[in-house]
């Protein structure tokens, strides 16, 4: 069921989040909800509908979902919303929100107003 978050980057550099007080992410899709989490320095959750994983378990999801998203203070919804069809096409929904070394709150939010069909 977690397979879908491991096939993101080969390899993730866990310095994207070091640059981060915390992110989260909530994405929607046609056919499920996806979360990831993290508090600096070590809180770490990702949930793959009603499957939740927490700790070291979750960190590579959250790493991988950072370095994809690749979040700083320029990026639009829309690159972010771009960045994120790559991986998961049938995306119908983002809540992004990431606050910076500085505690200083990004909010980035996309929602498809197409119909999505198989």
């Amino acid at each position: 069921m977690f397979a879908v978050c491991g096939a993101f980057v080969e390899e993730a550099h866990a310095d994207e989040l070091m640059e981060s007080f915390s992110l989260r992410v909530t994405i929607e899709t046609k056919d499920n909800v996806y979360q990831w989490k993290y508090d600096n320095p070590d809180y770490y959750e990702f949930q793959d509908g009603d499957h939740v994983l927490r700790a070291e378990d979750a960190k590579v999801h959250v790493d991988n979902m950072s370095e994809q998203l690749h979040v700083d203070e320029r990026v639009t919804s829309d690159q972010l919303a771009a960045r994120i069809k790559e991986l998961f096409p049938k995306l119908k929904s983002m809540d992004v929100r990431w606050r910076n070394k500085d505690s200083e709150l990004y909010t980035w939010r996309w929602k498809n107003d197409q119909v999505l069909v198989d």
